[in-house]
């Protein structure tokens, strides 16, 4: 009876450690565009004040303050410009399947452009 070879396994694919590249990056991109670091040091309320017995997420006023609430709504509008523009660049992949490719192409635009409208709309709000 013959001894089995030890044959080592292939490395992971680059492909795989591409991906998690992209995605660490694109976390990390959220994490600081969002205010993550400010959040983090100054721990800043979920709310303020803006009147008698009016509330908002959104601190009036001041671009330099923020407050917990609004760069949660800030990570989730710039994941979904990343989203969209991970479609858009998937739809330039899917030459054969024109059908896919557009749907890609619609929807990702579609979040992309939801994503800068909102955006500008929340800054608009904080200068006032």
């Amino acid at each position: 009876m013959a001894a089995k070879r030890f044959e080592p396994r292939a490395a992971a694919p680059f492909k795989s450690i591409s991906a998690l590249l992209l995605v660490a990056t694109v976390a990390f991109s959220v994490f600081a565009l969002m205010g993550g670091i400010y959040n983090l040091l100054e721990r800043p309320f979920a709310m303020v004040s803006i009147g008698e017995g009016r509330w908002s997420f959104i601190y009036p006023g001041s671009i330099n303050a923020q407050t917990l609430n609004e760069s949660l709504v800030a990570a989730i509008l710039y994941i979904l410009g990343f989203a969209g523009l991970y479609l858009l660049h998937k739809s330039t992949r899917l030459v054969y399947r024109p059908r896919e490719a557009y749907l890609n192409l619609i929807v990702g635009f579609s979040l992309v452009l939801l994503a800068v409208f909102y955006s500008l709309s929340l800054l608009n709000q904080k200068v006032g």
